[in-house]
This record gives C-alpha cells, structure tokens and sequence, in this order.
C-alpha cells in the first residue's frame, strides 16, 4: 500500500469483519499454548492446501494486489493523498502479523 489513506481503509474493513487481529491475536495466544497445538486439538479452524491450491491462493492474493495498486493510481490522478513512509515498519502488525524489529513477517509457532 502506498497511500496512508488506504492501509487505513483496509484496516477499518479487516476491523470491521473480524475484530482488532492484534487484540485476537494477544487473546488467542493468551488461552492456547501454541497454534500449531490448536489446531491439532480442533480449537483452531485450519485449511489444509495441496501445492496447486497454494499457487492459486498466492495468485488471487497477488491479483488483488495489483488491483488495490491500479485503484489507487487511479485515484491519485483525482485526489492529494499521503504518501506512506514504509521503512522501518511495513504496517503487517497492524494486520495482527507477527513482525521482527525491521517489520518483516515471522511464521507463528
């Protein structure tokens, strides 16, 4: 996301469907040892994908990628945005992403 404005749209619409995911997050892991665990008890819902499902996944997630950006050239050329200053944060924690100190994703345990 380049634009403040739409990393705080799409973090009102993610709020809006599930919740605050860092506080879901905090509280999840504050009743359950792991997740891998939780899962494996059923406390969890997980989807299991084969490699080509994953590929698929991964292309739909790219596409909409590429639509978010098109859409917001699209609106640049009407409106004044605010550019995001991406380093060092990449703005994922604010999504209930576990980040390191340089904001990049880590895989939960």
């Amino acid at each position: 996301m380049v634009f403040e404005e739409t990393h705080v749209a799409l973090q009102l619409r993610v709020n809006a469907l599930f919740g605050d995911l860092r506080d879901l997050r905090v509280e999840f892991l504050a009743q359950h040892d792991s997740w891998q665990e939780a899962v494996q008890r059923g406390d969890l819902p997980s989807v299991k994908l084969a490699c080509g499902g994953l590929r698929r996944l991964l292309l739909e997630s790219v596409a909409f990628g590429c639509l978010l950006r098109e859409a917001e050239q699209r609106a640049e050329r009407r409106f004044a945005f605010t550019q995001r200053i991406l380093a060092p944060r990449t703005g994922l924690d604010d999504f209930g992403v576990l980040t390191d100190a340089n904001g990049d994703p880590l895989l939960p345990t």
